[in-house]
């Protein structure tokens, strides 16, 4: 019984990985009976249609700024995504987080919507707290957006 479950728990594992390479890979995945049979080369979106798709407030030129600022991470474009949708001016009057990063005011003070501040700011608070700094992260909601961030950082590529 413990050689099966091993044998599950690796094949999830593996499959988890080859989805990811194939997502990463921007391959889009053919299925006969929920098996992978073959990939095929997706066209690559630009970064006007996927903003225009994922109805981001703000521009190529910038957004490419904020992520490569963050190392073209899809896991914190994600959060970028989940918590602003790249929106400067983007507030949460409840929570007192804003900007594009959701930093919030009381220990980052208010961003201008520039957004050179506004990376500083959040690079300061990466560095003082990691990925806590971010709801999202903490609760796990920026997964929902990890496929469109992948497009998204890929588009900029």
């Amino acid at each position: 019984m413990k050689n099966i479950i091993k044998s599950v728990l690796i094949l999830n594992i593996i499959l988890s990985i080859y989805t990811w390479y194939l997502i990463t890979e921007v391959k889009k995945p053919v299925f006969i009976n929920n098996i992978i049979v073959e990939t095929k080369p997706v066209n690559k979106a630009s970064c006007e249609e996927v903003i225009k798709k994922l109805k981001i407030k703000n521009n190529c030129e910038e957004i490419k700024k904020i992520v490569n600022a963050f190392d073209n991470d899809p896991v914190f474009v994600a959060i970028i995504i989940h918590e602003s949708n790249f929106d400067r001016m983007a507030t949460n009057h409840k929570t007192k987080d804003y900007g594009v990063f959701q930093l919030n005011i009381h220990y980052w003070g208010k961003t201008n919507g520039d957004i050179n501040h506004s990376i500083s700011k959040a690079k300061k608070c990466l560095k003082e707290n990691g990925m806590e700094c971010w709801v999202s992260y903490k609760t796990g909601a920026y997964k929902k957006r990890l496929l469109d961030a992948t497009e998204l950082v890929n588009s900029l590529n």
